[in-house]
C-alpha cells in the first residue's frame, strides 16, 4: 500500500520546493546531491538571461497541459513558462496506489512537478478541488464559485505577468468535461479581467498586485486542427539536452503514472497547433508566437520581479562556472515539536572571496535556527553549523489543507500566511551562501535542507526532504466504518507512533462528538517506535452515527489528535500530511455472507479494510494463491477495481474462478476497463463502455423487483442509495450476452438510460457478477446502503 497508514520510510529521491511566484532564489526544483548542472546549466541559464518571455497555460487538472509547448519555451525559447492546473486532480482514479481525494491531490501534484523539472516550466494552482466528472460548465459552477476560482486565476497572472496565455481548452461544449469547460473560460476572462484595475483590487491592496494585461490569448488546437492558425515544429532536437522538444515532452507527459500516462519517446516530425483567440499587439493570426511582443530586457513591462529572476540566473550561471557547490544537511528527516536538529551548511569550490563568504539559514514560522560556532573555513570551502528548534508542527501542514474544506473549494490561509497559488508551502529550512566579489553585489545561493542516507547495496546516496511533524501520530485508519447493529460497538483500534526522540507516556482514549470518553489506556512509547492498541468506546444512544476522535494526552496535558500519513512512490519525493484522528461509526442492518470473502485487490482499492472493519471476514488473496486457484474455504471472491488491469496472474485465471464459480461460489467483478472484455472470467460476452453517472444522487430503478440480489438478505430501498459520494459509478457495461440479468437502470440527468451498471450471470451452482457501481469509493466512505447492496452480491440465494 502507498498510501502509509503505519511508519516512515526512507524511499525517496527528491524534493520540489515551494516558494513565492516572485522568489526565483530557490526554484520549483528537484532536491539532490550538489550539482552545478554543468556546462549545460550554464547554457540554459544564459539563454533565459538574454530574453524577457514569459507564458501562461491555463487547464483543468493535471495532466491536461501541453508539455511539448512547455518544453519548447522552456528549453527552446529561453521562456519562463508556467502551466496553471485549476485543480490537483484529486477526484479521479488511480493505477500506482491507494491515494484517492486529498491524498490522491498531493500525489498528483508531485507528479507535475516532477513533470515540470523535465520540461523546464513551473506549476500553480487554484483553490477549486476535483469533485469529479461533471457533464456541463454549469454542473461545474454549481461546485466551483465562479468569482473565486476567477480571483485565483488573476492572482497569478498580475503575480506570474505573462505576455501569453494559452489556454488548453475552449472554453465550449466541445471540450466535454465541465471542468475542461471551465478552464477555458477562465482563460478567456482573465486575459481581460487581469488588466481591469476594478476587477478584485484588493489583490493590490492586500498582495500588492497590480493590474496587468497581457498581450496575447491563443488556444490549443490539438483536438481541433482544423482551426490552427499557428503551427510550431516540436520535433527539432533540443541541443542542449540532445532529445527533440517531443522527445522531452513525452518524458514529462510519463510523470503521471498514477494516470496511466506513461508515453514513447518517438523522433520524427511533431507540431504544436495553437489558435490566435485575441491580441492587444495587432498582431495578424498567421504571426511567430511573440510578433508584436517586446521581449528585450529593455521593455516597459520588465519589473523588479523581472530583475530579481534575471540576477538569479546570473549568480546560478557564476555559481556553475567557478564550480561553487552548497550543500546542508540535517540529522533528521523529521522535526518534531519540541525536538531539535542539527543542521550543516558547507560551500566548497574555487570562487574568489569563499573565504569571506557568510552563510546563513532561513526557517518558516514555527521553527527557530541558531549558529552553534563560527564557520569553519579550509582550502577552497567553507562550513557552518546550526541548531533548529521547533516550536510549531502544523508549520509542516500543506497550506491548502490547514483548513478544512468547503464543498469542492479548498479554504486557503490569509495571503500573508502562504503562497497562495503555489504547489506547497516553502521549504521548512533554507540554506544560503553570499559570496563577495570584487565589485558589484555579492554572489548568492540558497538551498534547501535535507536529510541525507547512504543505500551501500540500492544505489548509494539519497535525499529526503524535511517534514514537520508533531511528535505523536494518533490513526484511526478510515475516516468512516458501519458496524452492524446487531452487535456493540467494540474497541476500535488506534496507531499510535512516536515521531520524536523522546519517550511519550501519557493516556489514549476515544472521545465522542458530545464529549463523553470511553476509558483511557496508559501508554509509554519509546522513541521510534509504534504501536497498536484497541480502545473502548462509549457508544452513542439509538443508531444515529457517531464520530469519535483518538487523543493522545500526555502527562503535561498536551494533547495529540492527528494522524501522520504518508506518500511513498519511487518517481515522485515524499510528501506527509495531517489528518484528524477522527473516525464516524455508522450502525446499519448488516448481514455477513457465508464464508470468508476472499479479495484480489486492485489499484485505489480499501474496500478490504472497509470490510474487515464492518467485521466481515476477509483473506487477501495473493498472486500465488490466484494462479493456482487456492480458494478453499471461501465463500465469494472479489476482484478489486482495475485489478484485471494490475494483477498479471488475473489473465490465466478464468477456468479457476469459473470453476469456483460453478461449485457454488460467487465471483464479484468490479469495475475494469476496457481490455477485461476479453477476459475468460466473463461467463458470457460483454463489451466495456465509459458509461457513468457522475451524480452521486442519481435516482435508481429497480427493473427486476423480485432478483435475489436486491432482498437477500437486506432488502435494499431508497435509503441504500442516500450518501453516496462523487458518483453512482464508472466503467458500465455497454452491451451483454442475454444470459446477464440487468436488475438496475441509472442515468445522470439529460443523459440516455444505462442499464450496464449491475449484471448477474449463473455459472453452475454459483454466479459471476460485473459491476461498475462505485464500491470502491463508497465502502470507505462509511456509507451504509453501499455495504448492505455490497454484501448482497456476494449472499444472495442462488
Amino acid at each position: 500500500m502507498i498510501l502509509r497508514l503505519t511508519r516512515a520510510c526512507w524511499e525517496v529521491m527528491a524534493i520540489v520546493a515551494g516558494v513565492s511566484i516572485a522568489s526565483p532564489a530557490i526554484a520549483q526544483a528537484p532536491l539532490g546531491p550538489p550539482t552545478t548542472g554543468g556546462m549545460v546549466a550554464v547554457a540554459r541559464y544564459e539563454q533565459q538571461r538574454g530574453t524577457h518571455k514569459r507564458v501562461l497555460l491555463i487547464g483543468a487538472h493535471p495532466d491536461d497541459e501541453d508539455t511539448e509547448l512547455l518544453a519548447w519555451l522552456a528549453r527552446g525559447q529561453g521562456a519562463q513558462a508556467a502551466y496553471l492546473s485549476l485543480n490537483r486532480g484529486e477526484g479521479g482514479q488511480n493505477s500506482i496506489g491507494a491515494e484517492l481525494g486529498e491524498a490522491l491531490g498531493l500525489l498528483r501534484t508531485e507528479e507535475l512537478l516532477s513533470a515540470r523539472e523535465v520540461d523546464g516550466a513551473r506549476q500553480f494552482f487554484t483553490r477549486a478541488y476535483d469533485f469529479g466528472f461533471s457533464r456541463s460548465l454549469d454542473d461545474t459552477w454549481a461546485q466551483w464559485p465562479h468569482d473565486t476560482v476567477l480571483k485565483d486565476v488573476v492572482r497569478v497572472v498580475r503575480a506570474f505577468r505573462p505576455q501569453i496565455i494559452v489556454s488548453v481548452s475552449s472554453g465550449t461544449a466541445r471540450d466535454g468535461h465541465g471542468q475542461h469547460q471551465a478552464a477555458g473560460v477562465m482563460a478567456r476572462e482573465v486575459f481581460r479581467a487581469a488588466a481591469d484595475p476594478a476587477i478584485f483590487p484588493e489583490l493590490g491592496r492586500e498582495e500588492g498586485l497590480a493590474a496587468y494585461a497581457p498581450q496575447k490569448l491563443f488556444r490549443s488546437t490539438r483536438f481541433d486542427t482544423g482551426s490552427t492558425t499557428l503551427v510550431i515544429a516540436g520535433g527539432i532536437v533540443d541541443q542542449a539536452d540532445g532529445r527533440t522538444y517531443h522527445q522531452i515532452a513525452m518524458d514529462s507527459r510519463s510523470r503521471h503514472q498514477s494516470q496511466d500516462m506513461g508515453q514513447l519517446q518517438t523522433i520524427g516530425a511533431s507540431s504544436i497547433r495553437l489558435a490566435l483567440v485575441e491580441a492587444r499587439t495587432g498582431s495578424a493570426a498567421g504571426a511567430a508566437l511573440f510578433a508584436g511582443i517586446d521581449t528585450t530586457l529593455t521593455a516597459t513591462d520588465v519589473t523588479d520581479m523581472v530583475r530579481a529572476e534575471q540576477q538569479s540566473l546570473a549568480d546560478r550561471a557564476d555559481a556553475a562556472r567557478a564550480g561553487l557547490l552548497l550543500d546542508a544537511v540535517a540529522d533528521v528527516s523529521m522535526l518534531v515539536a519540541g525536538d531539535s536538529a542539527l543542521v550543516t551548511v558547507l560551500v566548497a569550490g574555487d570562487a574568489a572571496g569563499l573565504a569571506d563568504a557568510e552563510l546563513g539559514l532561513a526557517t518558516v514560522r514555527g521553527l527557530d535556527a541558531q549558529a552553534l560556532e563560527p564557520a569553519v573555513r579550509g582550502e577552497g570551502q567553507l562550513s557552518r553549523r546550526f541548531v533548529v528548534r521547533v516550536r510549531e508542527s502544523r508549520a509542516g501542514q500543506p497550506y491548502f489543507l490547514r483548513r478544512a474544506r468547503l464543498g469542492a473549494m479548498y479554504q486557503w490561509p490569509p495571503a500573508d500566511a502562504a503562497p497562495l497559488g503555489q504547489p506547497f508551502d516553502t521549504a521548512p529550512v533554507t540554506a544560503t551562501v553570499s559570496v563577495p566579489r570584487p565589485a558589484g553585489r555579492p554572489l548568492v545561493l540558497a538551498r534547501e535542507v535535507s536529510a541525507r542516507a547512504n543505500r551501500r547495496t540500492g544505489g548509494g546516496e539519497f535525499r529526503q526532504p524535511l517534514v514537520v511533524v508533531p511528535q505523536l501520530s494518533v490513526d484511526v485508519g478510515l475516516g468512516a466504518i458501519v458496524r452492524p447493529t446487531t452487535s456493540e460497538v467494540g474497541p476500535l483500534p488506534v496507531m499510535v507512533r512516536n515521531l520524536g526522540r523522546r519517550v511519550w507516556t501519557g493516556r489514549v482514549r476515544l472521545v465522542r462528538d458530545d464529549g463523553v470518553s470511553g476509558s483511557a489506556t496508559l501508554l509509554t512509547l519509546q522513541a521510534g517506535r509504534d504501536t497498536t492498541l484497541r480502545i473502548a468506546v462509549m457508544p452513542a444512544t439509538g443508531q444515529q452515527p457517531a464520530t469519535y476522535t483518538a487523543q493522545a494526552v500526555r502527562a503535561d496535558g498536551v494533547i495529540a489528535d492527528q494522524a501522520v500519513r504518508e506518500i511513498v512512490q519511487a518517481h515522485v519525493p515524499y510528501r506527509a500530511w495531517l489528518v484528524p484522528a477522527t473516525v464516524t461509526v455508522h450502525r446499519a442492518v448488516v448481514t455477513a455472507p457465508r464464508g470468508v470473502i476472499g479479495y484480489v485487490r486492485g489499484p485505489s482499492d480499501l474496500v478490504p479494510e472497509a470490510l474487515a472493519a464492518a467485521g466481515i471476514m476477509v483473506r487477501e488473496l495473493d498472486a500465488a494463491a490466484v494462479s493456482v486457484g487456492a480458494f478453499e474455504g471461501l465463500g465469494s471472491i472479489v476482484i478489486g477495481p482495475r485489478a484485471y488491469e494490475t494483477r498479471d496472474e488475473l489473465r490465466d485465471a478464468g477456468p479457476s474462478l469459473q470453476a469456483f464459480a460453478a461449485r457454488g461460489g460467487i465471483v464479484l467483478l468490479q469495475y475494469q476497463w476496457p481490455l477485461f472484455a476479453a477476459s475468460t472470467i466473463l461467463p458470457k460476452p460483454i463489451t466495456m463502455s465509459a458509461d457513468r453517472v457522475t451524480d452521486e444522487a442519481a435516482p435508481i430503478t429497480v427493473l427486476e423487483p423480485t432478483a435475489p440480489e436486491l432482498r437477500i438478505p437486506h432488502r435494499i430501498g431508497d435509503a441504500d442509495w442516500d450518501g453516496w459520494v462523487q458518483e453512482r459509478g464508472l466503467q458500465f457495461a455497454r452491451t451483454w450476452d442475454p444470459a446477464w440479468r440487468a436488475p438496475l437502470e441509472l442515468h445522470d440527468v439529460g443523459d440516455t438510460e444505462r442499464r450496464g451498471a449491475l449484471l448477474i450471470a449463473a455459472v453452475g451452482k454459483g454466479k459471476v457478477v460485473y459491476t461498475g457501481l462505485s464500491f470502491f469509493r463508497q465502502l470507505p466512505a462509511g456509507v451504509p446502503g453501499a455495504l448492505r447492496l455490497f454484501l448482497n452480491l456476494l449472499s444472495a440465494a442462488r
